[in-house]
């Protein structure tokens, strides 16, 4: 028979943090009492982890309970409200920037925008004022000054991140963004920094809060200027060698006339790919026009129209090749056009993908009030910051 192991002290003193963190960060503010019951902890164990916490500087007095009781109510315990995350949004016209604590709720916020300038300095001149908006502690309605400790940002950009060295990759409308952003970035912020796709961002809002709730296998085809696809298998993203997998406006379409790509990025060097030229807002526009209808493409969300089963049948032809390959089994319309289509449009193309594939697919529109782009950055940025700023207590 093997020989048992047990953790060590130190490494079981780690693990009884984390836990409790997690409690504090799930159902704060909370009792000791709530904390045992919520982690099994012994009162001994559980009197030393909150004190390591406290002296840690992780968690803080909140108060005391209002439940009537013999002596005095039990002090309460709350994540410190000085440890935070910050997410950044970056489009082609403006930057958001949305300092958070480490539940995800806004504490504040600040907009520039993007020009031909460094971009690492933009997004550094963005989170530094969405940073003092939430230390006058405006945001949240306390009007109390504070300091903030960034634990991570997530910069969510459309564009491929390359897995190897977090850096975007081809990007063709953001030339500016080709030189090694990110290191500089990890010299201008005080915290861990990260770039992610802004697709894989919604996707993951979709994912918690939206049309693929709960789900561990699924797609989300983003449809709007330009096309793209975040794609999720047994509950992992699928990135690729160089970050590029669902990069689906460039593939090559039946129908669509197969261009090269442009040698030099520019404005519009992203949107010649063989699907895009077929659902792309501009091509959707055209069908549009040419069934009389208007170009904002509200007739999309009107059922049992001709421009929705043209459409439709134009976008089954491109998520037949995808299902085939990866067999995602639900598919989320998202972006603008999806939205607009509603369930309308999501309706029609599982009627018109049924039978192109051979693999059961359902399609649904976006559940989400808006792009979940912003959501989802924030909901990354709070998972590394409690890594980073946790991640101090070790063993």
């Amino acid at each position: 028979m093997p020989p048992t192991t047990s953790a060590s002290p130190a490494l079981a003193r780690v693990i009884n943090d984390r836990l409790t963190l997690d409690a504090i960060a799930g159902h704060g503010p909370i009792s000791r009492a709530e904390l045992r019951a919520a982690t099994g902890l012994s009162q001994p164990s559980m009197l030393d982890v909150v004190s390591r916490l406290l002296e840690a500087g992780l968690i803080e007095a909140a108060g005391e309970s209002g439940i009537k009781r013999r002596g005095p109510n039990a002090q309460l315990y709350d994540i410190s409200r000085r440890q935070a995350a910050v997410a950044v949004r970056v489009d082609g016209d403006h930057l958001h920037a949305v300092v958070t604590d480490l539940r995800g709720i806004r504490l504040g916020e600040a907009q520039r925008p993007v020009d031909e300038s460094e971009p690492a300095d933009q997004v550094a001149s963005a989170v530094h004022a969405a940073t003092r908006a939430a230390e006058a502690g405006g945001a949240n309605g306390d009007g109390e000054p504070r300091g903030v400790e960034l634990g991570a940002a997530v910069v969510g950009i459309h564009g491929p991140v390359d897995p190897h060295d977090g850096d975007l990759g081809f990007a063709w409308d953001l030339p500016h963004w080709q030189h090694r952003v990110v290191e500089r970035l990890r010299l201008l912020l005080p915290c861990r920094v990260r770039l992610e796709h802004d697709i894989m961002l919604a996707a993951i809002s979709e994912q918690a809060h939206g049309a693929a709730r709960g789900r561990e296998d699924f797609a989300v085809l983003w449809m709007g200027t330009g096309l793209g696809c975040a794609i999720f298998l047994d509950g992992r993203p699928l990135r690729g060698a160089s970050g590029g997998a669902g990069e689906i406006g460039y593939m090559p379409t039946p129908g669509a006339r197969v261009t090269p790509l442009p040698s030099e990025p520019g404005p519009r060097a992203g949107f010649q790919g063989g699907l895009q030229s077929l659902i792309g807002a501009a091509a959707l526009q055209d069908l549009a026009e040419a069934h009389g209808a208007d170009r904002d493409l509200t007739s999309l969300s009107h059922p049992d129209t001709a421009l929705l089963g043209a459409a439709a049948e134009r976008i089954a032809v491109g998520l037949a090749s995808l299902c085939t390959l990866t067999d995602p089994g639900h598919i989320v319309l998202a972006g603008p056009i999806g939205q607009v289509g509603g369930p309308a449009l999501a309706a029609a193309v599982e009627n018109a993908l049924r039978p192109l594939s051979p693999t059961p697919t359902t399609v649904a529109p976006s559940a989400l009030p808006d792009d979940g782009i912003i959501a989802g950055a924030v909901s990354s940025a709070v998972d590394d910051a409690r890594d980073a700023l946790w991640g101090s207590l070790s063993p």
